[in-house]
């Protein structure tokens, strides 16, 4: 009798040990599950505001305005954003500016071709990051700032350009899929051609 309760007790022990042991294993994992979530984050902000500094700062060359005969000129973003303007408007008009001699117009509107990128870039990224969404409305809030409509007007061509050219939108999508923004851009779209129905496609 006294070695079965001795074997019973023993068994209990190897019990309770195994059952702090899962325990423990679980408390480790969900600590590894946290750290890897940190991690993931903290890499995530560190691109984010790496890529948005190179933007403020290709923004900032765009806005110089450069002295020609001692006298200020219009800077290259201003003109990107004029010249991506008088396209759009020729779309509006039912012209396609791409088959039409605009290629000059053209050079002059992509001027502003990495500074849209890196906005697009800006975009996807918030887009696909699985940071937390106080993290992300913080992102998204500093993204908005920087997007006058110096800034919109050469995004709208852009896309509109890439959807002239029967291309892909690709990261452009991002930009599109946030309702707020595409309801901005729809100020400088061609009305035949409504950015909603991008907004709500799969792209």
């Amino acid at each position: 009798v006294l070695a079965v309760t001795l074997q019973r007790e023993e068994l209990q022990q190897v019990k309770e040990e195994r059952d702090d042991t899962r325990k423990i294993l679980a408390s480790q994992e969900e600590t590894n599950q946290l750290q890897r979530q940190a991690l993931e984050q903290q890499l995530f902000e560190q691109t984010f505001n790496s890529l948005l500094a190179l933007t403020l700062e290709e923004k900032a060359r765009l806005s110089q305005k450069p002295i020609v005969e001692n006298r200020e000129q219009s800077s290259p973003l201003f003109n990107a954003a004029r010249f991506s303007l008088d396209l759009l408007s020729k779309c509006r008009d039912g012209e396609n500016p791409i088959i039409e001699r605009n290629s000059g117009i053209i050079n002059l509107a992509s001027q502003s071709h990495f500074y849209v990128n890196s906005i697009a870039h800006l975009s996807s990224l918030l887009n696909n990051s699985k940071a937390d969404d106080f993290v992300k409305i913080s992102l998204r809030q500093l993204l908005d700032s920087i997007l006058d409509d110096e800034t919109l007007a050469c995004c709208c061509w852009y896309i509109t350009n890439q959807r002239l050219n029967k291309r892909e939108l690709g990261k452009f999508s991002h930009l599109l899929s946030d309702h707020a923004l595409a309801e901005r851009l729809e100020t400088f779209q061609d009305p035949c051609e409504g950015f909603k129905c991008v907004a709500d496609s799969k792209v």
